[in-house]
């Protein structure tokens, strides 16, 4: 869908595994490499890892459990991620489903320092407040602060016009009918089979957060996942 997009038929792919995120953390930050071989929760791993491999690299990144639905343009744009609202706190955080990023971004580069800290000051976060979305969001604060905005425009649409914060916004489907009736609502069984990620300005939902049996969080009808269908 995103080479048709950009009409480019060489697209490349990176799919890191251990080895390869230990090298492209231990490039960009041998301090966070030790926390990672410490770490023993899969995905605050790879949440390491994708913020190193953004930061050198840059380009898009995609949750594994995420339908893309629509390619979305970032045209003239240097960072995008969707927002959410927070379940128990009614305020704003990142959605890591979705990211794009220039290589070594002010942003990406907030995030590190943020993980570092996480560490270093044996931070916990829990079910609803995770490291990854956390220190993401945390790294669009301290950037805002440091490069683009005055304290008290941190947290506003006009911050930068090269980053994109605000356009992409995560909502449960399942809990706002009004929007998108010609949307067939997905019958599984999980917190998220119903979360997009869409553009309430241009009413385009450009994702599916997860896909129907990608896991515990949206199983086919049944209880099964997609790894358990032959």
């Amino acid at each position: 869908m995103y080479s048709d997009h950009w009409n480019e038929t060489n697209v490349s792919i990176w799919f890191l595994g251990a080895e390869q995120c230990e090298r492209v953390i231990q490039a960009q930050s041998p301090d966070l490499l030790r926390f990672y071989h410490n770490e023993t929760f899969g995905p605050y791993k790879s949440d390491i890892c994708r913020v190193a491999a953004l930061y050198q690299q840059g380009g898009y990144y995609f949750d594994n459990d995420v339908e893309v639905t629509e390619a979305i343009s970032t045209d003239n744009i240097t960072f995008i991620m969707p927002i959410t609202l927070h379940k128990m706190k009614d305020e704003y955080m990142a959605s890591n489903t979705f990211i794009g990023a220039t290589p070594r971004h002010v942003i990406i580069q907030e995030t590190f320092d943020a993980i570092v800290d996480y560490y270093r000051n044996n931070h916990t976060y829990d079910l609803h407040d995770q490291m990854g979305p956390a220190t993401l969001w945390n790294g669009y604060i301290q950037a805002s602060k440091k490069y683009s905005c005055d304290s008290s425009a941190a947290i506003s649409s006009e911050c930068n016009n090269t980053w994109s914060i605000f356009d992409l916004t995560q909502i449960n489907l399942e809990q706002r009918k009004e929007l998108y009736p010609e949307v067939k609502r997905r019958k599984g069984w999980g917190c998220c089979c119903n979360w997009v990620i869409h553009s309430s300005k241009l009413q385009k939902i450009y994702f599916w957060s997860r896909f129907l049996g990608a896991g515990g969080s949206c199983r086919f009808k049944g209880g099964k996942t997609a790894d358990d269908i032959e």
